[in-house]
């Protein structure tokens, strides 16, 4: 499957998680929350009931009179149930206004009507009635009392009890959907004369509960299936978006594969994508120099090699022709040859094993000043020969350093070859020898010829010569540089290569130590 499909069925998987993750949480919220808030509610007509029983209680001095009139329980209720709805206000009963006192502003009057109670009230009567905001209600009656409002579900959830907590108006409710009971007595002064226990709401149970809860279902599920199409309809253009540059790197490193170095993803993007195409890049630009310099490499190797050969081959043919005798001279020049064709072979084979990382290195405690003095007495005749002075500048007693001591004398050989080779004369080549807490710093400085900045680093390419100076005419193979950073890097070190003070070359290794 290809990464566009994996990452469209990936993005359309968790937004499926997501939107349905989401419903869920909005379907159980809404619930709780309907559920709280009907509890809320009900608590609220609780109370209000809780005082109007008090008020009828107070004003009739005992239960009975509501114990007697079922009627009047559940107008209390109705009374409840309108006050928390917000749809009447809680007045003393009193008689309609005149027709003429209606015409004109008047101030309502909330105190009981001069003449004293309606005579038509009957004995189980309570002495307040519903007057309704609106205007075109203002003045009449209340409908005579029928099966109490049940807006909010309160009826079948409130118990009125005597003073002993014994049933007085007990509806037949299941508890299965209750939380536990909430008794509040009924109080006229310290005495207690009643009990309303309330019923909270578990879960919505009405059928115009159930059928509001489910409708907004209806509306969760349908804002789902919308999100769920929207982003069926956008996650292939996002899975293309992302996957795009993917294409283009899967393209140029198919082209790199085939050899094609100069391939370049150009991007401006600053993500994670643009710093993979920069690096991409940058592998295509490293693997052509590497190319470029195989080819160089193996070039210059044949050359290396076919020179001493040309020359085995043209003194033996001379001497198979007998046009050159069979002498002492000619067999010490070809002896010659073979040393320097056994030597070019030898540094080729040390200087691929550093490439492969195992050039083999003895580590012990080694004694790096006397491995100096040792190298520089061995090239001090040839150097006076030439007419180039050797001067050693060393620490004065042992400078002890954990490393191999024949790599040591080599790095040390290659280092003073490379400038007694290529320092005109008269000159001078200054060994110094320098050591802290941290590490050992061994410096080779000659005079002129120099090398020009820009070259110093390519100095220690195999077979990189410096044409303008130092170039084949002095002998070398082009090796000693290449292997002498081998041996540097093996011990754990660095080394490079700068203009001396003296106009020539200086080069510095730097080998920690380690005692």
């Amino acid at each position: 499957m290809r990464l566009v499909h994996q990452t469209f069925l990936l993005l359309l998987a968790a937004v499926l998680v997501a939107v349905a993750a989401m419903a869920a949480l909005f379907a159980l919220n809404l619930e709780r929350g309907f559920v709280a808030y009907i509890n809320a509610r009900q608590q609220e007509q609780f109370a209000t009931l809780e005082r109007l029983v008090a008020d009828e209680v107070a004003r009739t001095g005992s239960i009975d009179a509501l114990r007697q009139n079922p009627r009047l329980w559940h107008r209390l209720i109705s009374r409840s149930s309108a006050v928390v709805s917000g749809e009447t206000l809680l007045v003393p009963e009193m008689e309609p206004p005149p027709v003429a006192q209606l015409l004109r502003p008047r101030e309502r009057s909330f105190g009981p009507p001069a003449g004293g109670p309606r005579q038509d009230e009957g004995p189980g009567g309570t002495g307040l009635r519903l007057e309704r905001r609106a205007a075109s209600e203002f003045g009449r009656r209340p409908p005579p009392p029928g099966p109490p409002p049940d807006t909010f579900g309160v009826v079948e959830r409130i118990e009125l009890l005597d003073a002993e907590r014994k049933p007085i108006f007990a509806p037949q409710l299941s508890h299965a959907n209750a939380d536990g009971p909430v008794d509040h007595p009924v109080k006229i002064g310290d005495r207690t004369v009643a009990w309303l226990r309330w019923w909270p709401l578990h879960h919505v149970d009405r059928p115009e509960d159930v059928e509001f809860l489910n409708s907004q279902y209806a509306r969760i599920a349908w804002a789902a299936g919308g999100l769920i199409l929207l982003m069926a309809g956008i996650a292939p253009l996002v899975a293309r978006r992302v996957t795009q540059p993917l294409r283009a790197i899967a393209a140029a490193t198919e082209r790199i594969a085939d050899g094609e170095f100069d391939v370049r993803l150009a991007s401006t993007r600053r993500d994670e994508f643009g710093t993979l195409m920069r690096n991409v890049d940058t592998m295509a630009a490293s693997l052509g120099r590497l190319e470029q310099a195989r080819r160089r490499w193996v070039a210059e190797i044949a050359h290396e090699l076919r020179t001493p050969l040309t020359v085995l081959q043209g003194e033996i043919e001379a001497l198979a022709d007998g046009v050159r005798p069979l002498d002492q001279p000619a067999i010490a020049s070809l002896h010659e040859e073979t040393r320097h064709l056994a030597r070019l072979v030898d540094d080729l084979h040390q200087l691929a094993l550093a490439d492969l990382g195992a050039l083999p290195c003895a580590m012990m405690a080694t004694d790096v000043a006397a491995i100096a003095r040792h190298a520089v007495a061995r090239f001090q005749e040839r150097a006076t020969r030439k007419g180039l002075a050797l001067s050693l500048a060393v620490p004065a007693g042992p400078l002890p350093l954990f490393a191999d001591g024949q790599r040591l004398a080599q790095l040390f050989s290659n280092l003073l070859e490379n400038s007694l080779r290529y320092t005109d004369a008269p000159g001078r080549i200054s060994f110094t020898i320098g050591a802290d807490a941290e590490c050992v710093r061994i410096v080779v400085a000659d005079s002129p010829p120099g090398v020009a900045p820009g070259e110093c680093e390519r100095l220690f390419d195999p077979l990189y010569r410096a044409d303008a100076a130092r170039s084949r005419k002095s002998g070398g193979s082009g090796l000693g540089l290449a292997i002498a950073r081998a041996i540097v890097v093996a011990h754990g070190g660095t080394i490079a290569a700068t203009p001396s003070a003296a106009g020539g070359l200086a080069i510095t290794a730097t080998l920690p130590r380690r005692t």
